[in-house]
Formats: structure tokens, C-alpha cells, sequence
């Protein structure tokens, strides 16, 4: 008749409360090897001074505490490690299941009254004025412009601006024209932008970047202008050109012909009605294209009556 003491029970010797042990074991000790190594950079910047600190922490050669991080990246890639970690990872996954509730929590907060519908007694919400579109190009109808017409319509353009000129920079004039090319645009006594024109075979050629220099500066078209005029100029002319990259060359030159009075403009914001701004002492560089652009009178702001480009400070056009 076997004895009381010889039954199976459920004690420390049991196989799976040794292999949970184990595993806690392992980590535990993959821990302390963490501790260890994260105080290393810190001794390597601040070494500790002379005393009880410096008995109490880490002490050894530079040797010694590598060897300490390359024990520590072996020991996390062994198999006992990462048999570890992912048994901890499981138990982690069934814990937080267990704890998902499917009945939802019963809300108590009192629900904030919505803008739309106020109080009769509360003032009426503040809205503000959202800022007008930068990036509106005209609808262009006319006919595409292709690299073959290119040469005509510049001296057809030309004739028709005499304070403008706009000519393809190249050191051969007689050589056929290919794309990516680039164009000198210029307003006498005013500015000089610089456009880098592509284009794929059979499409319409369109701008792909500009840079704005002032007429007299003799700088390379990559490089940026002296003048934070001109500078902001690039910018705001940059912007509407990447906003809408399909635009055809001859919009891009209607909008910079826009800049042919920049000096002299007042901006088109009501509240504002200044040649520089406040802020930047700057003309207004930004532009927003209108079927109906104002133009300023001696009686104030009024309506043009024609389509057109609306001169604004880059300030008061985010207002």
C-alpha cells in the first residue's frame, strides 16, 4: 500500500512551475545585465569621484564594459531569451483580453453646446476670416505652347510689352532649343526672374521653378537675390506655380506681368491699403487672381470690372 508522502500534488516539483520559474529566472537576470549596461554611457561621460559612489558603481577598463554590452546583445539573441520573452508577451496579451469589456462605458459628462445653436443670453461665436487662395491660375483657352513655337511667340510678346522682355539664356543663339531650358524675364528699372521651362514631348511647356534677383544684380539664376524683397517675391511666386504644376507657360507669364507696377501698388486688403507693409517695409508680392479685381481710387477701394491679379502683403493676405 504506497504512502501518504508518495501522491502526485501539485508542489514546487511539478514540470511547469519549473519551466515558469526558469523563464522568470531568465529574465530577471536578462534585467540586471540591462541595469548594468545602461549606466555605462553615463560613467563614460561623468566618470564617478573618488569614494563610496565610485565602490557602489560600475568599475573597470573601457575593455571590460564592451565586453559587458557584447555579453548583453548574446545573451537577448539566445534561445532560452527569447523563449522567455515571447511566453511574457503571451501572458501579457491574455491578461489585457481578459480585461476587455464588451458593455460600453456609460458616458456622465454634460455635452458642450454646440456653436451652431448658443445660448440666448452668450455672445456669438468669433469666426475667423478664412484666408483667400493663393494658388488659382486663370482657365487659360488659348492654344498649348510648344517648344517649336517658343522662339515667335517671345518676339510676339516682346512687341507687346515694351517694359517687358523675355529671352531663352544660352550661349549659342543659333543652336536648336531643348528642353529643360531657361528664360530671362525682365521689367525695365524693376526686377529680373529667372524660369526654369520642361516639358514632355507633345505637352505644353510649363515652369517648373522662378527666382527673382533686382534688375541690376549680376547673380547666377541658382543662387537667391540680396534684396528680402525679392527674396519673398521668389517665394510667393514659387508657391502658386507649385500649387498647380501643370499650368502652361503663358499663364505663368501673365501672372508676372502683375509685377510690372510692384513698386508703386497698394495692397488690396481694405484694412490695409498701404504700398510696404507694416511688418516686413516690403511691397505686396503676394497675388490672388479675381473676375472682378479692385483696384484703389481716390474715393477708396472699388471694383475693376475685369478680371485680374490682386496685389496683396504676404502679412494681410494671412489675416
Amino acid at each position: 500500500m504506497a504512502s501518504v508522502t508518495d501522491t502526485p500534488t501539485a508542489s514546487s516539483s511539478s514540470p511547469e512551475l519549473l519551466a515558469l520559474q526558469g523563464k522568470l529566472k531568465t529574465l530577471s537576470d536578462i534585467n540586471a545585465q540591462l541595469r548594468t549596461v545602461r549606466r555605462i554611457p553615463t560613467q563614460l561621460v561623468k566618470p564617478p569621484e573618488v569614494g563610496i559612489l565610485q565602490q557602489l558603481n560600475f568599475d573597470g577598463t573601457l575593455a571590460e564594459k564592451f565586453q559587458l554590452v557584447k555579453d548583453l546583445a548574446a545573451a537577448l539573441a539566445s534561445e532560452s531569451v527569447q523563449g522567455s520573452l515571447l511566453a511574457a508577451r503571451a501572458s501579457e496579451q491574455k491578461v489585457k483580453g481578459d480585461l476587455i469589456f464588451t458593455k460600453p462605458r456609460e458616458t456622465r459628462k454634460r455635452k458642450r453646446q454646440s456653436s451652431a445653436d448658443p445660448s440666448p443670453g452668450s455672445p456669438r461665436v468669433y469666426v475667423p476670416e478664412a484666408p483667400q487662395p493663393t494658388s488659382r491660375f486663370p482657365r487659360d483657352e488659348a492654344t498649348a505652347l510648344m517648344l517649336d513655337g517658343l522662339a515667335e511667340y517671345l518676339k510676339e510678346f516682346n512687341r507687346a510689352n515694351p517694359k517687358i522682355k523675355v529671352h531663352v539664356v544660352t550661349s549659342d543663339p543659333h543652336r536648336t532649343l531643348y528642353l529643360p531650358l531657361l528664360l530671362r524675364y525682365s521689367i525695365r528699372d524693376a526686377l529680373t526672374i529667372f524660369l526654369t521651362v520642361d516639358g514632355a514631348d507633345g505637352t505644353s511647356l510649363i515652369v517648373e521653378n522662378a527666382t527673382a534677383f533686382a534688375s541690376r544684380e549680376q547673380k547666377p539664376h541658382h543662387s537667391q537675390s540680396d534684396f528680402v524683397v525679392f527674396q519673398k517675391l521668389t517665394q510667393q511666386v514659387v508657391r502658386i506655380i507649385q500649387s498647380e504644376p501643370q499650368v502652361p507657360l503663358r499663364a505663368t507669364l501673365a501672372l508676372l506681368n502683375s509685377y510690372e507696377n510692384l513698386f508703386s501698388q497698394k495692397c488690396t486688403r481694405e484694412s490695409c491699403g498701404r504700398i510696404l507693409s507694416v511688418e516686413a517695409h516690403i511691397p505686396p508680392v503676394a497675388r490672388v487672381w479675381s473676375e472682378n479685381a479692385r483696384v484703389w481710387s481716390q474715393d477708396g477701394l472699388k471694383n475693376g470690372g475685369s478680371p485680374g491679379w490682386e496685389p496683396f502683403h504676404p502679412t494681410c493676405l494671412q489675416r
